[in-house]
């Protein structure tokens, strides 16, 4: 008996271990550059660069899902057009051990691609769960005309009623990362910053998507434009 207690013990420990799941990181981040041109609005510090080639205006938003994210907006001062790449920006982080790596920023297009192809999947098997609705109703009439007893019926009924709940709630969960997905595509669609040849005096801006996964201790940002780079860094603190 004790060695059937322990047994299950252990066995709702690795569950309880299982279920948890670790929030993502919150950082906090300053420029740097105590010199730097910086000015305040709504508590964000936004930091103001230029070079003979544009003009940017950069602010760090939040940490999110496993993502830092800042607002970016670019003026060209060329006379010739610049393309915008964001996912050519990047990053230079340290995390607690020891570790450096260069992090790409995300690639708006991919994620609008990623999340297109994941609403036709989910809106095929949406089709898919009505037809297998529709067939199930149709055997239902056949068998309808069948002979049974009451004991026979009232199990038809339960599960007629079960099968119904069973599609609504799977048509319901569709439904419900339907929404999600899309709201996700069009926040990269509206909000992000994406690629875009700007013609001279133009601006543009829009938010930048840096997936981070480990606990950061240092984080420098590399913004290339043109022939030219802003490289900004950054004194982060966990939250």
């Amino acid at each position: 008996m004790k060695v059937l207690r322990l047994f299950f013990l252990g066995v709702i420990t690795v569950t309880i271990f299982a279920c948890h799941v670790t929030p993502y990181g919150v950082y906090d981040l300053k420029v740097s550059d105590k010199t730097a041109e910086t000015l305040w609005l709504n508590g964000k510090e936004l930091l103001k660069l230029s070079n003979d080639e544009a003009e940017i205006v950069l602010n760090y938003d939040t940490s999110e899902q496993g993502m830092l994210i800042f607002d970016l907006s670019i003026l060209n001062k060329k006379e010739d057009i610049i393309l915008i790449s964001p996912e050519n920006f990047y990053c230079n982080t340290d995390n607690r051990l020891g570790e450096k790596n260069q992090i790409s920023a995300i690639n708006p297009e991919v994620m609008i691609g990623h999340y297109s192809k994941r609403i036709e999947e989910l809106r095929a098997r949406k089709k898919s769960a009505s037809r297998e609705d529709l067939v199930f109703s149709l055997f239902d009439v056949a068998d309808g005309f069948k002979s049974k007893t009451d004991e026979e019926r009232q199990k038809e009924r339960e599960e007629k009623r079960d099968r119904k709940e069973t599609q609504e709630r799977k048509v319901e969960n569709i439904n419900s990362d339907l929404d999600s997905y899309d709201k996700i595509r069009q926040s990269f669609e509206i909000e992000a910053l994406r690629k875009t040849s700007l013609v001279p005096g133009q601006k543009v801006n829009g938010k930048i998507y840096f997936p981070i996964r480990a606990s950061l201790t240092k984080f420098n940002l590399t913004i290339p434009i043109a022939e030219q780079e802003f490289r900004v860094n950054y004194h982060i603190e966990k939250i």
